[in-house]
């Protein structure tokens, strides 16, 4: 298992520097996905707790978490993410935690929730 640990301040600096996967387009466009690749994703953040976007470039994947997130209701806009992942790509079921980067030094990232991704879903960005 691989641990992809984000900065989302630090992911919208490289907005726009990449260009949507072809097969992830095709996907999309079939209805909805169960994975994207996550050397792709240029930016991310959670827009509710039950609710997180992933942008690809231009595109923007909606994930709906089966369940809501412990403890991130009062905590948005977050700082990081921290996602478990099992190959090249993020996909539906694998993990995630999110926190605070000053708090997660005092007392690790294990201290925190851990919750579970939805499918995704192809979106209006909400980015302006």
């Amino acid at each position: 298992m691989r641990i992809l640990l984000v900065s989302v301040a630090a992911a919208g600096l490289l907005q726009g520097c990449m260009a949507e996967a072809p097969q992830a387009a095709a996907s999309a466009a079939a209805g909805g996905m169960r994975c994207i690749p996550a050397r792709q994703i240029t930016g991310r953040r959670m827009t509710s707790p039950t609710t997180l976007e992933f942008d690809i470039g231009p595109v923007t994947y909606q994930n709906n978490l089966p369940v809501a997130c412990p403890g991130i209701e009062g905590r948005l806009p977050l700082d990081s993410l921290q996602i478990e992942v099992t190959g090249a790509d993020i996909c539906a079921g694998d993990s995630f935690r999110a926190f605070d980067p000053v708090q997660a030094r005092a007392v690790g990232t294990t201290a925190f929730p851990r919750c579970r991704l939805g499918n995704f879903t192809r979106v209006e960005s909400t980015r302006r």
